[in-house]
This record gives C-alpha cells, sequence and structure tokens, in this order.
C-alpha cells in the first residue's frame, strides 16, 4: 500500500537520473517551509548533481497538506495539490483492500466501491488540519481522531512501537536497542519463524524481487 500511494505522492519523478526530477523555483502554500536555507541547499546540490527520483524537491511530495508548484529540468511549470492527490490515493487503497478481503484476484478497482461520503470527508477534514512538517506529529493527529470515532468504522485506540519493548522486532529477537551493532548477537527462538517481524522483512523482499524480476522488465528496465 506504501509503494501504491506513491504512484500519486511521487508522479512526475522517475528513479532514473532524468531532467523531470530536476527542480527550481520550489514554492508552497506553507512559506516558512520554502524559505529553510539548509532545504534550499540539499535542493540545489540534488537537482544540479544527482536529479534522481524527487529527491530535489525534498519532502514536498510526501506532506498531504500541500498545495506546491516548482519547475522542472524540461522547462514545464509543475502544480502539485497533495490534499486533493492524497484523498485519491486513500480512495483507492480502500479499494484495492475491499479487492483483497473479497478475494478479487484480478484486483478490479473500478468496481469496488470504495470510501464512503463521511470518511471521505473526515480523511479530507484531517489531511488539511495535519498540517505539521514533522511526521510523528500527524501520525498522532490521526490516531487521535480513530480513538474519537471520527470514522465510519467506529472508536479504535491504536498503537505503534517501532522499535523497543513492545515492538515487533523486539518479540522476533529480544531487542530493545535503539540501533544494532556489527557484533549484536541475538538469541534464536522457535518463534521467530512465524513472527511479525520476519514475515514483514520476507515480504519486502518477495516484493523487491518481483518488482525487480518480474515489473520493471516489461517496460525495458534492467535493475540489476
Amino acid at each position: 500500500m506504501h509503494v501504491y500511494a506513491d504512484t500519486w505522492a511521487h508522479q512526475g519523478f522517475a528513479g532514473v537520473i532524468h531532467k523531470c526530477n530536476e527542480a527550481d523555483d520550489i514554492e508552497s502554500n506553507i512559506p516558512e517551509l520554502d524559505g529553510r536555507l539548509i532545504d534550499k541547499l540539499t535542493n540545489f546540490f540534488i537537482s544540479s548533481s544527482f536529479p534522481l527520483g524527487h529527491g530535489a524537491v525534498l519532502s514536498y511530495p510526501d506532506q498531504p497538506y500541500l498545495i506546491w508548484k516548482y519547475k522542472n529540468g524540461l522547462g514545464e511549470e509543475i502544480e502539485r495539490n497533495n490534499p486533493r492527490d492524497f484523498l485519491q490515493a486513500a480512495d483507492y487503497m480502500c479499494r484495492a483492500m475491499q479487492c483483497f478481503r473479497n478475494a478479487d484476484d484480478l484486483m478490479n478497482l473500478e468496481d469496488a466501491e470504495g470510501l464512503n461520503d463521511h470518511d471521505r470527508e473526515a480523511i479530507a477534514r484531517t489531511i488539511q488540519g495535519a498540517t505539521d512538517i514533522e511526521g510523528d506529529k500527524r501520525h498522532r493527529i490521526w490516531l487521535n481522531a480513530i480513538a474519537a470515532g471520527e470514522f465510519s468504522f467506529g472508536s479504535s485506540n491504536l498503537e505503534y512501537v517501532a522499535k523497543g519493548v513492545g515492538s515487533w522486532k523486539y518479540t522476533a529477537i529480544a531487542t530493545a536497542k535503539e540501533m544494532d551493532d556489527d557484533d549484536d548477537k541475538f538469541p534464536y527462538s522457535p518463534s521467530f519463524l512465524s513472527s511479525d517481524w520476519k514475515h514483514f522483512h520476507d515480504a519486502l523482499q518477495a516484493h523487491r524481487f518481483d518488482v525487480i524480476h518480474d515489473i520493471l522488465p516489461r517496460y525495458g528496465i534492467c535493475n540489476a
């Protein structure tokens, strides 16, 4: 779903060095974001030296609340409306999940219902109201909205532990450290093989293999 959502967020950029990835004259509806010197220097370096993916426009594609524009290396004026794009992405992610739950292997997204009006309005409202540049703070706003029952599925108290006690990694290999050292050794338990942490990384490897060896070659792209 992350990769699928990025087809909206990262549209207009390519995972190869190309003029379309170069960016200049970036402006948004958040002036303080546009005025950060370190970001301007980073943008200049990436855009002129290594135009790969959306690096030259920094985190602008990934800020759901942002309305922005820039000029790419082809001289084209590009206007982006993230709230609109992210809302459409949420709708089609919902459709994809509905197909998955209904065992629709063909993923006929146009035939799926997608978001109902209540949830569409709640998501649009939350996207536009969560405007902090720090993702963790926006995440907390979404969790609070879910806990308050603002969506049609009712109230739910969700928590996510990235690392440390209570995390998938801790359950799998019993480490509470924030960062691993090269000489760390972890006790093996038979339950490791069925842990969420292992299954997640197995899925990442399977997905990467599918993209590199099945999907990209269809478009004449070799990523070896």
